[in-house]
């Protein structure tokens, strides 16, 4: 279903505080996953869905940026995965505004996964590495290309916590909770959504709570996704297992990692555990 079924816009001066979700995240965290989910969510709460996984979409978050995006809107809509390091400026000036999530995973299990994104499973194109890239990525091997990302990755975590970490209206959720305990984090993700009225055909005869109905039916649907299947150097899920970092970086690479990424650590609860 299109993203952009009808629905009634509403004066902006009008708007309820609580009728624009935000979903924040980071590379290499499930985001094409969230992506679907959060379009299942917005239509059985009747509400717009925006990615810039739709086309559509994608044509206006590049013409502006993702702050103008959200600031223009005038319906009840979820936002995201508003993947950090793109279209910004990414966050609307008056933050406290807005309900959001901020979908996070380790930074390290990031590092890794975004090497074997690179040079094995990520597609060609306008977004995608060159041959030439993948080829010199893996002469370096994984650990000098994991360190030559660090900066980078660095500062989007940094901006994520300065931005949104310690603020009400926020709701952290991690990935590690989503692989392991599917039903329970997306419990979590749904209380950001529980103010809103179910649409009418997800409202069931007989069903007390409307809500725990829309859990039920999406824990059904995307149970199954995390089940373990091994390593697959080649898929785009190659490998889902939290902690993925300590088999395939060297300890000396790991221990670097722990103190650049020591305060965003802190700040997401992620323990700090030296190579083996």
């Amino acid at each position: 279903m299109s993203p952009f079924f009808r629905v009634r816009k509403t004066p902006k001066s009008q708007m309820p505080d609580d009728s624009i979700i935000l979903v924040y995240s980071i590379h290499k965290s499930g985001t094409m996953f969230l992506h679907r989910l959060l379009g299942r969510i917005s239509r059985a709460y009747g509400i717009r869905h925006a990615s810039a996984n739709y086309r559509r979409c994608l044509k206006q978050i590049e013409a502006t940026s993702w702050q103008a995006f959200i600031e223009e809107c005038r319906v009840a809509t979820c936002f995201g995965p508003i993947r950090q390091g793109l279209f910004a400026p990414m966050f609307p000036r008056q933050l406290d505004r807005y309900r959001i999530l901020l979908h996070v995973r380790d930074p390290r299990d990031v590092l890794t996964s975004d090497y074997f994104s690179r040079v094995y499973s990520h597609p060609g194109g306008r977004l995608g590495p060159s041959f030439k890239s993948r080829i010199e990525w893996r002469r370096k091997g994984i650990d000098a290309s994991v360190l030559s990302r660090v900066e980078l990755f660095r500062r989007r975590y940094s901006t994520l916590a300065d931005m949104l970490c310690g603020r009400d209206n926020v709701t952290i959720v991690k990935y590690e909770k989503m692989v392991t305990d599917f039903p329970e984090w997306l419990d979590q993700v749904l209380n950001s959504f529980r103010h809103l009225a179910p649409a009418k055909r997800f409202r069931f005869r007989g069903v007390d709570d409307p809500h725990e109905a829309i859990s039920q039916r999406l824990k059904e649907k995307f149970g199954h996704t995390f089940l373990r299947r091994g390593d697959r150097k080649w898929r785009h899920k190659r490998q889902v297992t939290p902690g993925d970092h300590l088999r395939k970086l060297n300890r000396d690479t790991i221990e670097q990692l722990n103190r650049e990424f020591s305060s965003v650590l802190s700040t997401f609860g992620y323990d700090v555990c030296p190579g083996e």
